[in-house]
């Protein structure tokens, strides 16, 4: 049983380079609530990458966070106690901290989670959250999985050129679903 919650913790555990940034996707299940604010460590806030995606009751934010020198504590803060809360992150190495490219949500009822197609212009790391009702979730095709949990993956992979991509994953079934993701613009 899932109990609501208010916030949620995790933590990074060590990161040994002075030029990252931290992204921070977060899941949900509650109609009701909302993220109120991402906090690392020390209480700085972390900006929003893309928008929130709802979908049958699940809801999906994607959040950056602008610079880390070393691991942190990564707080996930809700207007009211939220169900079914999922935090995935991953940390990039230089990426320009004050420009994300642009983000893209994507939801629906089926057994491959799709964000649509988002344009880049020229070189970008894409980083996708998924989260669904199903068992498993794999990396779509020519992604890398970075964390995996509740039926979705948190996935990333470089594209050189400008164009429109897309994030994909790979559910075990046909169930409902969300995906977000955001190009961020390498130094």
């Amino acid at each position: 049983m899932q109990f609501p919650t208010p916030q949620i913790v995790t933590s990074t555990g060590e990161l040994n380079d002075t030029d990252m940034v931290v992204v921070v996707a977060v899941h949900w299940h509650d109609t009701s609530a909302s993220v109120d604010t991402v906090l690392d460590t020390f209480g700085n806030g972390f900006s929003t990458a893309t928008g929130m995606t709802r979908f049958n009751a699940a809801q999906s934010q994607i959040m950056w966070f602008k610079r880390v020198t070393r691991g942190i504590a990564i707080q996930v803060l809700f207007d009211q106690p939220a169900v079914g809360v999922d935090v995935k992150w991953a940390a990039y190495r230089d990426i320009d901290p004050m420009t994300s490219i642009g983000g893209k949500g994507g939801s629906g009822t089926s057994a491959t989670a799709d964000t649509g197609d988002l344009p880049v212009s020229g070189p970008v790391v894409l980083v996708a959250s998924s989260a669904s009702r199903t068992a498993d979730a794999e990396a779509g095709a020519g992604f890398t999985q970075r964390q995996k949990a509740n039926g979705g993956v948190l996935e990333d992979r470089e594209v050189a050129e400008a164009g429109t991509v897309n994030a994909t994953a790979t559910l075990n079934a046909s169930d409902d679903w969300i995906i977000q993701a955001v190009a961020l613009r390498p130094r």
